[in-house]
């Protein structure tokens, strides 16, 4: 199976929210959550990546605070992974999975190595269908950014909120690559191209409130 560009993820993901208006299938309102910082938990979760990389063959590994919503709350890491870039939904049989597990709700944590089932919602939004969140390729990843910024932030509290989530998250990992200095040098190229790609949709729709909005976080975050 080959990886799907980010324009293909992108251009799916619009289908897919202009399919469901064309239904009436709109989204019930979201209540408005700001992110947890994750920087106390970098070189737990650092280590953590490092002790299974080798198994899994991880190529990325981001930490954020992605949840669902549902209960399950926390600083996780994101996985990118030969595994998740040709998923087939065969979880049982994944060396992610059968290495890192499935959250269990009960558990109260703060930092979570274990894997999110992704929501309904979350499903139909993202064209990558993993059923877990937080199996993401990089660029999985950051086309899920700009497609929830766009599609879903339409008001300026929930769009300030996702921003925030876009300033706060860390690379652990990228390429076979620990060193800080490289690390820190592709977060804010990440970052900076969520904020682009973001400002180009936004373009499109002559929304210029948001683009205001995007513009003003980007300078403030030194990425544009």
């Amino acid at each position: 199976m080959s990886k799907e560009s980010e324009k293909d993820i992108i251009a799916k993901a619009r289908d897919i929210v202009q399919s469901n208006e064309s239904a009436g299938k709109t989204p019930a309102a979201e209540e408005t959550s700001h992110p947890l910082d994750v920087d106390p938990f970098f070189q737990e979760a650092q280590t953590f990546v490092a002790q299974i990389q080798d198994q899994v063959q991880l190529t990325s590994a981001i930490l954020d605070d992605w949840n669902t919503g549902e209960g399950v709350k926390g600083a996780r890491i994101i996985y990118g992974a030969p595994c998740v870039a040709k998923c087939n939904s065969q979880c049982l049989e994944c060396s992610l999975f059968r290495i890192v597990g499935e959250d269990n709700a009960g558990e109260k944590k703060s930092f979570r190595s274990s894997l999110c089932r992704a929501t309904e919602g979350q499903l139909n939004l993202f064209p990558s269908k993993e059923k877990y969140l937080n199996c993401k390729t990089v660029e999985e990843y950051l086309a899920a950014f700009i497609i929830w910024i766009v599609e879903k932030c339409d008001s300026e509290e929930l769009l300030k909120a996702e921003l925030d989530w876009v300033k706060g998250f860390r690379v652990l990992f990228l390429d076979g690559n620990y060193d800080p200095a490289f690390l820190k040098e592709k977060e804010k190229e990440f970052k900076a191209h969520i904020l682009n790609k973001s400002l180009d949709r936004l373009r499109e729709k002559m929304d210029l409130h948001r683009v205001r909005i995007v513009l003003e976080y980007g300078k403030q975050m030194g990425t544009l």
